[in-house]
């Protein structure tokens, strides 16, 4: 009996052994939850997901670990565009009103104390342009409710704090805003906090829900408030797989759009979910599309964030937990199939072998094939769509009209010995 026999039978086996005492839980039957049964359930359940995680991952880079043993509860991460090799990260609940800097091997690189300001569940951290033109400012997201009972959160603004390097104590900020929002559609609990790029615009996504509902405010809003509660707007609902109930380790835990605007990224505690933007879509619209869902490297319990680099080659993520690691994950190369650096005849003879394949749900597995549009086929679209690639691409040998041209009758000969 093999691995994949195997792992269909525990998961099987789990979910019926699920489904019993979901069915006697509606029918307001005892449940014994020290059951072996039910503990047998958790273990199979457990274990696929854990096997289904380590299937389908990019392997990360161990950069260090956060070594502040106050930063403990690492909830939020951002990275500076300005700043070479500064992090931004915020505590979870429990906390005073402060952030922490840190460089990309965890070291401490000061703690910055917000004056005057409020800390009922920090959750996430942005960073995005503001009110001054040309200036970084940081987003620290108080929007952590699960009860769902808060009448609105907070958003706590300022421009980005200068580093120094050699002085790691702690610093005060003033001039702080406070950004005072409530949902159009009653309370939510939420975990991610992205700033739009391209128009300014700030998200917010929920968390514990059947749907992951993004709501959206402009910053021409957040200016004509005047420190007033502003109403966002829902931008969109997104049902995407591995973001939703019924199992808590697939809800959203954090977010990030890359400085081009062009990607963007959700994590949960299990995998990572991007969506393509292309040019002129808003990010409900590009969330809209199917997503290419990579596996993070294990199971991350309390992982929380996650932030794109200034020059969005690659991701960080770190977890919470004292010294937990720093974690960098490289981006794929788009077309770059064996990963040499360069889009040329290599990758074309690869994709032309691939041409033709269905992998039914896209991954990791079928973007390195050639799935370039995240269908989870390797056809025509993919083909034409390899001079575009632009998920981690740099300045990469793209094929002339003439090699495509080529690569189609390649493709086209591939399909057809493979129907004869």
């Amino acid at each position: 009996m093999n691995k994949v026999h195997i792992k269909r039978i525990r998961a099987r086996t789990a979910i019926l052994i699920w489904t019993d005492f979901m069915k006697r839980k509606c029918m307001n039957e005892k449940i014994d939850f020290g059951s072996r049964k039910f503990l047998l359930a958790v273990m199979l359940g457990v274990g696929f997901c854990a096997e289904e995680s380590l299937g389908d991952f990019w392997v990360p880079q161990v950069t260090g670990h956060l070594g502040l043993g106050s930063l403990d509860e690492a909830s939020g991460l951002a990275i500076s565009r300005g700043q070479a090799e500064v992090m931004w990260v915020n505590n979870d609940a429990g906390d005073s009103a402060r952030v922490f800097a840190v460089g990309l091997d965890g070291a401490n690189l000061g703690k910055f104390k917000l004056d005057n300001i409020d800390h009922v569940d920090y959750e996430d951290i942005a960073i995005g342009a503001g009110p001054l033109a040309g200036t970084d400012y940081l987003y620290v997201g108080d929007i952590g409710d699960n009860e769902a009972a808060r009448g609105s959160i907070s958003i706590y603004r300022f421009a980005e704090p200068t580093v120094d390097m050699k002085d790691n104590s702690t610093q005060t900020v003033n001039d702080v805003e406070r950004i005072r929002l409530r949902y159009p559609d009653g309370s939510h609990d939420a975990e991610t906090l992205m700033i739009d790029p391209m128009t300014g615009d700030l998200l917010i996504g929920s968390k514990r829900e059947a749907t992951f509902n993004l709501y959206r405010v402009t910053q021409d809003e957040i200016a004509a408030a005047g420190g007033e509660k502003i109403t966002m707007r829902l931008e969109s609902s997104v049902a995407a797989p591995g973001l939703v109930i019924p199992f808590f380790n697939h809800w959203a835990t954090g977010g990030d759009i890359s400085a081009d605007g062009k990607i963007i990224s959700v994590r949960t505690h299990h995998n990572v979910l991007f969506w393509q933007r292309e040019a002129g879509q808003s990010i409900g619209d590009a969330m809209n599309g199917q997503p290419v869902t990579l596996g993070i490297d294990g199971y991350q319990i309390q992982g929380e964030a996650i932030a794109f680099t200034p020059d969005g080659l690659g991701f960080y993520t770190v977890q919470e937990g004292e010294g937990t690691p720093v974690k960098y994950y490289e981006m794929p190369t788009a077309g770059d199939f064996n990963d040499d650096g360069l889009i040329d005849g290599l990758d074309l003879d690869l994709l032309a072998g691939n041409f033709g394949n269905d992998f039914s749900v896209p991954s990791k597995n079928s973007f390195l094939a050639g799935d370039l549009n995240f269908d989870g086929k390797i056809d025509l679209k993919d083909l034409f769509g390899l001079r575009n690639a632009s998920i981690g691409s740099a300045a990469v040998s793209v094929p002339e009209p003439s090699g495509i041209l080529m690569l189609g009758v390649l493709c086209g000969g591939a399909l057809m010995k493979r129907k004869q």
